[in-house]
């Protein structure tokens, strides 16, 4: 296992290697000259290269076609860094190179770890994620193909799958390693995104302010390596609440029993009556809590479920209480779903680095008539666009953090004609970030969206089948707060001192709005005047881009929320479920870090006359830190005191059966990647999960080879956009079985050669679903290519 690690390490640093003479020019404003950002960089250009040339037909995924690439991409960096670029003292580069470096690594080991007592591709929906995984990697040409449907190419956001798997080719990795391995990259990424974004705004701030110091350099760094940790490993605060108030049921009350299940945990912990009973999913019918040991029994899955909302019954009774996700970084990454909105943690990351220097250059957003900044723009929109290859909700999120940069460039440059250069720039970003995926483009099929709309009139009618009105009622306060509670009391505080400029009416109407907010059963409408005054604050503050910047993510993060409550992305769910989930998750991540530089600013920058506010923000911060850390004590510190590693090479239910690893061995090392192969598919028409344990879809996952049909539920997800596609599954799924079961080989014939299936496989789950004379038939329709115990492999004739 350390071999691996150490592998993966020495690999990401060559990566890193060559993005740092890009980086550095392109973060040429930043503190440490885009450092922290290099390794990101060179990943996203190398795999953005490799994807571009097998897209126009130079093969699939392969180690010189990276080698190529790569060495494309250092000669470009050091040509572009070969121009003017500022030249940072070595001394201070070095002491934030080990810094960085530090947190990276044991990043990445502390990942690599935690996925070592859990390592197995398999449960929730890792099999998908392997799947694509290993699809992409095997893929002979691109656009890659869909492991669970054959004969059509993946309908995904894949390009952060095809980022690790280009590692993972790289490293030479087998795919179970490599894909608790990508798990670790990308968490050490981010915290060392998240390390570095942090340490531009303060190192900014210190520039660009005489204030007198109140923390050393090893202040920063705590406050830079704290944030980091307290983003990616910190936990949300229903695990402390379910432990206060003695049961699991907390996060899902209504505003008035939640607080009374909490007085009622912190006091007597007598049975609490609820009345009426509760009424909604997971614990539908529960009319009575019991306190009960929390700690001892901890409810891992619940806080990722933090936010309910009341649909209305349809006989006019009591409301039914559904749950909206709320996952936050380390519940991802503790389930181990490699999932695209965890895969885009250091693109969000990277997308706020490139704002901010646009923020901090301080001869404003021209690029006319010099290639180095004209390089700038077009990374800019090369970041975007691959925002949405990677996970197209964090696209927008992206869009935003760029033009916020340009908004703070074009008012620190206030010339009479120095609007036309940022729209230039900002058209040329959106061209880029176009014309830079239109193969991606081109090949994929939304998911989001519905076929009927909610209103029947022009224009209206077509925005309605994108977006839905949240009709029912809005997100209560208790939930919003123990979802973002740690982040917002540093967060207002800073806002609330840069507003002290404007009208004592302005900083009133934000308590106003929360007060009359939660009376008529809105209470994000405060967000709105935090929004307003942190805006405003920021246009302000331009001469001070940290702050500046900072503020307008704290008015970014507020606009998303409240956006959230208004309205909703349609999708198969039809309900605000996903919409909440992935724009939740992407302000968990900028309200996380400007967090970090705001406590940072409230010890060491605030007013002596904020003595007070300074002394109970930071004791306010640290208690609801501690609580938050209960989440990660009670799963990763509970596995570290009572389990043991197992190491990084995981199975899936398919490599447990008898013959079954070697059999998935063999279809790696001796089966072509573009071959079809055959095995058994779900039950039902929405079957996903696989809810029997018997490792359906795992064949095609372990080995990145297409299979007729994997998960049907799922391909109904991915293929909502493409109506002739989603026409295909039944009857596949129905073919498969058929294929399986019948005792009339020319069917079988028949139904096989529709596929251009090359290979069948015959294992325990085979086995167990048909009868043995119906698989015997496969002797006279192919050779026996593989056979052990319970696992054999026909070669089709």
């Amino acid at each position: 296992m350390l071999g691996s690690i150490a592998l993966t390490w020495l690999v990401l640093q060559l990566f890193g290697l060559v993005g740092r003479p890009i980086a550095r020019r392109w973060f040429d404003a930043l503190p440490d000259g885009g450092y922290a950002f290099s390794k990101i960089v060179g990943i996203l250009l190398c795999g953005y290269g490799v994807w571009l040339l097998a897209m126009i037909g130079f093969g699939g995924l392969s180690l010189p076609l990276i080698i190529l690439v790569a060495a494309g991409v250092a000669v470009a960096g050091a040509w572009w860094s070969a121009s003017d670029a500022p030249r940072i003292p070595w001394q201070r580069r070095r002491g934030m190179a080990f810094g960085y470096e530090a947190i990276f690594l044991a990043a990445l080991v502390g990942m690599a770890l935690m996925r070592s007592y859990q390592p197995d591709p398999w449960g929730t929906e890792r099999p998908m994620d392997f799947a694509f995984f290993n699809a992409i990697a095997r893929s002979p040409a691109f656009p890659p193909h869909d492991p669970w449907l054959s004969g059509y190419s993946i309908n995904y956001y894949y390009f952060g799958y095809l980022l690790m798997a280009m590692l993972t080719v790289v490293t030479g990795a087998e795919p179970a390693v490599g894909y608790n391995l990508s798990l670790a990259t990308i968490f050490a990424l981010a915290a060392l995104g998240i390390a570095g974004l942090v340490s531009n705004l303060i190192h900014l701030d210190r520039r660009a302010t005489e204030q007198p110091r109140r923390t050393t350099q090893a202040g920063v760094w705590l406050a830079t390596a704290g944030t980091a940790a307290l983003v990616l490993c910190a936990g949300n605060l229903v695990g402390a609440a379910q432990i206060a108030s003695g049961t699991a049921l907390i996060a899902a009350l209504p505003g008035d029993q939640a607080a009374r299940a909490l007085l009622n945990g912190l006091g007597a912990r007598a049975p609490l009556t609820l009345d009426p009973p509760f009424r909604g999913e997971y614990f539908d019918g529960t009319s009575q809590i019991v306190p009960s040991d929390q700690a001892a029994d901890f409810n891992w899955w619940n806080p990722s479920r933090a936010i309910w909302d009341d649909y209305p019954a349809g006989d006019g009774g009591q409301p039914y209480r559904r749950y909206a996700i709320t996952e936050f970084p380390f519940f991802s990454f503790w389930l181990g779903d490699m999932h695209p909105h965890v895969m885009a943690i250091p693109l969000v990351v990277l997308a706020a680095a490139a704002g901010l220097q646009l923020a901090a250059r301080r001869d404003g957003p021209r690029y006319r008539r010099d290639p180095a900044r004209l390089g700038s723009v077009i990374l800019n929109g090369l970041v975007i666009g691959s925002m949405y290859a990677v996970n197209s909700w964090d696209m927008p999120l992206g869009v935003a953090l760029v033009i916020g940069g340009l908004v703070i460039a074009v008012r620190r440059t206030p010339a009479p004609r120095a609007i036309a250069p940022p729209l230039r720039q900002a058209a040329l970003t959106a061209l880029v970030a176009y014309l830079a995926f239109l193969p991606f483009h081109a090949t994929f099929r939304s998911l989001v969206g519905a076929r009927d709309p909610l209103i029947d009139l022009p224009l209206l009618g077509a925005l309605s089948r994108t977006l839905g009105l949240v009709a029912w009622d809005r997100t209560e306060l208790h939930s919003m707060l123990m979802i973002f509670g740690l982040f917002l009391v540093p967060l207002v505080l800073l806002v609330w001192w840069a507003g002290s400029s404007h009208p004592m009416w302005l900083r009133a109407s934000l308590p106003v709005a929360l007060i009359v907010g939660t009376l008529i059963g809105a209470p994000l409408l405060a967000l709105l005047p935090l929004a307003v005054l942190a805006g405003a604050s920021a246009l302000e503050r331009v001469e001070q881009p940290a702050r500046a910047f900072t503020l307008g993510l704290v008015m970014l993060g507020s606009l998303i929320c409240l956006g959230i409550d208004v309205v909703y992305i349609r999708d198969v769910f039809e309900s605000r479920m996903n919409t909440v989930f992935k724009f939740t998750y992407q302000v968990w991540v900028i309200w996380g870090a400007a967090a970090g530089y705001a406590l940072w600013w409230l010890l060491a920058r605030s007013p002596q006359r904020w003595r007070l506010a300074r002394v109970g923000g930071t004791l306010l911060v640290g208690v609801l830190a501690a609580a938050a850390l209960v989440y990660p004590w009670h799963t990763f510190g509970r596995q570290l005191r009572e389990a043991t590693p197992i190491g990084l090479a995981g199975q899936t239910p398919r490599d447990r059966e008898p013959g079954g690893a070697a059999a998935l061995r063999f279809l790696r090392e001796q089966v072509p990647g573009d071959a079809v192969i055959l095995e058994a598919s779900g039950n039902g028409p929405g079957d996903s999960y696989d809810p029997e344990g018997l490792g359906i879809g795992g064949v095609s996952a372990s080995t990145g080879l297409a299979t007729v049909l994997g998960w049907p539920g799922h391909q109904q997800q991915w293929r909502a956009g493409d109506p002739q596609a989603q026409a295909e599954i039944a009857p596949r799924q129905a073919d498969v079985a058929q294929i399986y079961a019948t005792l009339d080989a020319t069917v079988a014939r028949e139904l096989l050669a529709r596929y251009d299936v090359s290979y069948v496989y015959v294992g325990a789950a085979e086995r167990a679903r048909y009868p043995a004379e119906a698989l015997d038939k496969f002797a006279g329709l192919g050779d026996v290519a593989f056979s052990e115990e319970q696992v054999t492999i026909y070669r089709l004739r």
